[in-house]
């Protein structure tokens, strides 16, 4: 205590304008009083924005949540369990779809599973984990140790569960598809202004899917472009190509034509082929229409069972 004149030296850590010099003695930090309330808000938020999961995902969410909720004899553990390990999820579907995008051919074999799998399901058992911990009231180490533990079960899981999808030993179980494997590596390709590579990606896809899905192009305007951003698939009756299809008149690919050769090329009255949309879709939902009036193959999909990403035709 120092001099009784300033009001402010009474309270028990008041730092008197210094707080390098001055510090609380206990170590009882705000972040360590106020961490369970943090961590829950920001699940409640990332629970309502994530995307959804596959059931394998939450399979082994629930497993793990569950085992670490019984350790630690919380009911509430378990809700904290299933929370953590759809933001890990999310997470983890991102990180392990981005190492698949760059394993071109071998994204299809067990080896690129493997790896793409632990990575999805091991963060996904980090989130199911650290949640599970922290829903039944342990401490901050105690939940991130928790977390490793869940970490290391879900790569496990996940590798042989992802690997064998992959490499076509089963079709059931799985983090990310085969779908959303040959979209996003049509994006790196078109990223990489390498659109001829797409040609070999609708092969892969093709191949590890025994002819059940193909891969498509769609032409459409800002609107559609939007359309397809909020509702992540085509509009039933859309119209597609072969992102491979040649025009003769340029001698070009379909995804390397500029909007108005584009509309040419399909017979597409409308002002579209601004923006292109990367379709992987099952061939019972697809229908083929023969050739258009200006050479394009065309074909009309069916249903909204189909995985699409958007992109701006940079072909102008």
């Amino acid at each position: 205590m120092t001099t009784s004149e300033k009001d402010q030296v009474f309270r028990r850590y008041h730092v008197r304008n210094n707080p390098l010099k001055y510090i609380d003695p206990t170590g009882h930090g705000w972040f360590k009083k106020f961490w369970r309330q943090i961590v829950g808000a920001v699940a409640t938020i990332a629970s309502v924005l994530i995307p959804p999961l596959a059931p394998a995902i939450w399979a082994v969410n629930f497993a793990i949540s569950a085992v670490t909720a019984i350790q630690h004899k919380s009911l509430g553990g378990f809700l904290g369990g299933l929370i953590g390990g759809a933001i890990g999820g999310a997470l983890g579907h991102s990180v392990g779809l981005g190492l698949a995008s760059s394993f071109g051919e071998s994204a299809y074999t067990f080896l690129g599973g493997a790896v793409g799998g632990a990575a999805e399901f091991g963060l996904s058992g980090f989130g199911a984990g650290f949640g599970a911990a922290v829903g039944s009231g342990a401490s901050f180490s105690d939940a991130l140790r928790a977390g490793g533990a869940g970490a290391a079960s879900g790569a496990i899981m996940g590798a042989a569960i992802q690997g064998s999808y992959m490499a076509g030993w089963q079709q059931v179980a799985h983090g990310y598809s085969i779908a959303e494997v040959g979209i996003a590596q049509g994006g790196l390709a078109l990223q990489r202004n390498d659109p001829g590579a797409l040609a070999g990606i609708g092969s892969a896809v093709r191949a590890r899917t025994r002819g059940r899905e193909d891969l498509y192009l769609h032409g459409t305007d800002l609107k559609g472009a939007l359309g397809i951003e909020v509702s992540g698939h085509l509009y039933p009756k859309s119209w597609v190509t072969l992102p491979e299809a040649m025009d003769r008149v340029t001698g070009k690919m379909a995804i390397s034509l500029n909007p108005a050769d584009f509309r040419r090329f399909t017979s597409i009255g409308y002002p579209k082929g601004e923006y292109f949309a990367l379709v992987v879709a099952p061939k019972e939902s697809v229908m083929s229409f023969g050739l258009a009036g200006g050479g394009a193959p065309q074909f009309r999909v069916y249903g909204d069972h189909t995985v699409t990403e958007v992109f701006p035709n940079v072909n102008q």
